[in-house]
């Protein structure tokens, strides 16, 4: 998580760079430093510990819901939900709460997501009630329950008037491309959207996406025998990391994706020993330019190594919406 905050202050810091006319030579290094602090290690040959287990798919994939299942829940929602302003922690927030099926109780954020998209909110004076962070509310437990803060310039909350829409997803089936060293170079496709298989680097995959759709994206990655790569339980890796305390926990247990922009992959990628100082002599306000123009690749990181004869699979969740307004 760490590295996609930081990923989102270098976007910032880098759409501010490109749009000033000039850039003196103290902002180039500023920015140069940064890009090298934040993608140093994402290329970097990493060792973690992990076990093989047999393939179990529930261990990978949730059950999917039938259309009968949707219909029911979402007649559930539209009967229940219920929309209020209310205060919380000292300000004033919108909240949408319903209940839902049973079979969707405990599995909110696996197999049913609820996103509030549009806000046509008013008071008596006909301010628009605005709100904050629209698309970072969050859901409860074994409920619906979305709380969104409303900015703070609207202080007159009689006679709200006005609709706001909401979307509910639903797990339907998973989409799946196995991949090996074999397809590096090609171009897959997966939910509907083209990628570009471009290296295997260790423990990591490097592809790109060439459309504009936004995809989840997770690697089950498979060794010799057909194994699964899986991560040791939290408290395993504790007690192992007292014996070994060279051993990554946190590395070890999660697995993430990143992106980097390409001059910047190519630079790693060519030297990933590359010091701060040589990174600073090829940044050039130039290439500083194209680290915002050129496009990303998007990094696949598993706990361990991908093997070159063994196989992994990229696996995207489809998840079509519906509008509850």
């Amino acid at each position: 998580m760490n590295i996609k905050y930081t990923f989102g202050i270098v976007f910032f810091l880098s759409i501010s760079f490109v749009k000033a006319q000039e850039i003196t030579e103290e902002e180039r290094s500023f920015y140069s430093k940064i890009l090298y602090g934040t993608n140093q290690p994402i290329l970097k040959k990493e060792n973690f510990v992990y076990k093989e287990e047999d393939f179990i798919e529930s261990d990978f994939f949730n059950e999917i819901n039938s259309p009968k299942e949707i219909e029911n829940c979402l007649d559930i929602i539209n009967k229940t939900g219920k929309l209020e302003i209310k205060e919380w922690m000292g300000d004033q927030n919108l909240f949408f709460t319903s209940e839902l099926s049973e079979k969707h109780k405990d599995q909110i954020t696996d197999q049913l997501s609820v996103d509030l998209i549009t806000n046509n909110l008013i008071n008596a004076k006909g301010d628009t009630i605005k709100l904050r962070n629209i698309h970072n509310s969050s859901t409860g437990y074994k409920k619906v329950k979305l709380k969104t803060e409303i900015s703070k310039d609207i202080t007159d909350f009689e006679n709200i008037s006005g609709d706001v829409i909401y979307h509910v997803s639903f797990l339907i089936d998973y989409d799946k491309i196995e991949l090996s060293t074999k397809e590096v170079g090609s171009k897959f496709k997966l939910n509907n959207c083209e990628f570009e298989f471009i290296k295997i680097i260790n423990n990591k995959l490097v592809i790109e996406k060439l459309c504009d759709s936004e995809i989840d994206i997770n690697v089950i990655n498979f060794s010799k025998g057909n194994k699964v790569i899986k991560p040791y339980s939290m408290l395993k890796l504790i007690e192992m990391k007292e014996k070994d305390e060279s051993i990554d926990i946190g590395g070890s247990f999660s697995k993430s994706n990143t992106t980097v922009s390409k001059p910047v992959y190519e630079i790693f990628d060519t030297n990933p020993k590359i010091s701060l100082e040589e990174f600073d002599k090829k940044m050039t306000v130039e290439l500083l330019k194209k680290v915002k123009s050129s496009g990303k690749y998007i990094i696949v990181k598993n706990i361990a190594p991908f093997e070159r004869k063994c196989k992994s699979n990229l696996v995207s969740r489809l998840s079509p919406s519906r509008a509850l307004g």
